[in-house]
């Protein structure tokens, strides 16, 4: 019958205090300094996976400088506390991506910088793992955001330029321009003012490379609301716009609120002749219900109570 040894055991040199090799029943093996039984000073542990951490221990734990290789061919090598990656350190990936910068239980914390295998680039500020505070992302195209992150996203004030020269600054909100900001282009166009999801959305001024300015409110990159547009020639749109067209002029506007006032003050009172004839308005509360019902129809008269009131 045979039998297998279950037990760790020190298979080579002096476990204890000096230089020693131990194995343990999961197949990982540690060769390298001992002290009081504890590994201690430089050593190398190779797991049964093919995981290998090479370098400084103290107390039995990866501590000081070191190098950990995992088996699908991540390596990291920089600064342990207490068997985590804590300080500073390059991490590799097989993707050919890279980070260098401060770690803190595993995690870069601190100041970094990433880089990825199809080229870009982050460089600021992480907390557990994640871009958060201060940075600058660059694109492998050459477009680059500076300026607030969290969680991983653009949040906060930054400016985003692109590669062709086009620039924004102000607001962002989950990496979208949300809030207050100013988009220039390279031809020289501007808008400035209220955004959502990368949208010009609220109160903003655009003002073409012709000179032609419009000062008023937008829905989806299209003027709509109440807005003036003055052209270069000097002539001027004021008014309601809807889907980046002018449909009613202030003075149009008001023509059609004041005829629309007209129109309900001929019905009602022509309205309340009529249902008032005999009785005696002198009582409050039969006059507020005459006047009740004729406002409903004034505000909404039929085909027939036109014809009977206009």
């Amino acid at each position: 019958m045979t039998s297998f040894n279950v037990y760790a055991e020190c298979t080579e040199g002096d476990c204890v205090n000096g230089k020693g090799k131990f194995a343990f029943p999961n197949g990982s093996v540690y060769e390298g300094d001992y002290s009081d039984g504890k590994r201690t000073g430089k050593g190398q542990s190779t797991r049964g996976n093919g995981d290998v951490y090479k370098g400084d221990y103290v107390d039995g734990k990866r501590t000081g400088k070191g190098k950990f290789t995992w088996a699908n061919g991540e390596v990291y090598e920089g600064d342990f506390l207490n068997n985590k990656q804590t300080g500073k350190g390059v991490f590799k990936w097989p993707s050919g991506s890279i980070y260098e910068g401060d770690y803190l239980d595993d995690k870069r914390t601190g100041k970094g910088h990433y880089v990825w295998g199809d080229g870009n680039v982050y460089k600021g500020d992480y907390l557990n793992n994640k871009w958060t505070g201060k940075g600058k992302y660059t694109w492998a195209n050459g477009d680059f955001y500076e300026g607030d992150f969290l969680d991983n996203k653009q949040t906060g004030k930054g400016q985003k330029i692109w590669a062709n020269g086009d620039a924004y600054e102000g607001d962002f909100l989950d990496s979208k321009r949300t809030g207050k900001g100013r988009l220039a282009w390279r031809n020289g166009s501007v808008y400035e003012g209220d955004w959502l999801d990368d949208k010009w959305t609220g109160t903003g001024k655009f003002t073409w490379t012709n000179g032609t300015v419009y000062i008023g409110d937008w829905v989806d990159n299209k003027q709509t609301g109440i807005g003036k547009e003055t052209l270069s020639s000097g002539d001027v749109y004021e008014g309601y716009w809807h889907d980046g067209e002018l449909i009613e002029t202030i003075a149009e506007r008001e023509r059609t609120v004041q005829e629309k006032k007209r129109k309900y003050d001929q019905i009602f009172n022509a309205c309340l002749l009529d249902i008032s004839h005999g009785v005696n308005l002198q009582l409050g509360s039969i006059k507020k219900v005459l006047e009740q019902d004729c406002g409903l129809i004034a505000e909404n008269p039929s085909w027939l109570e036109r014809i009977k009131y206009e």
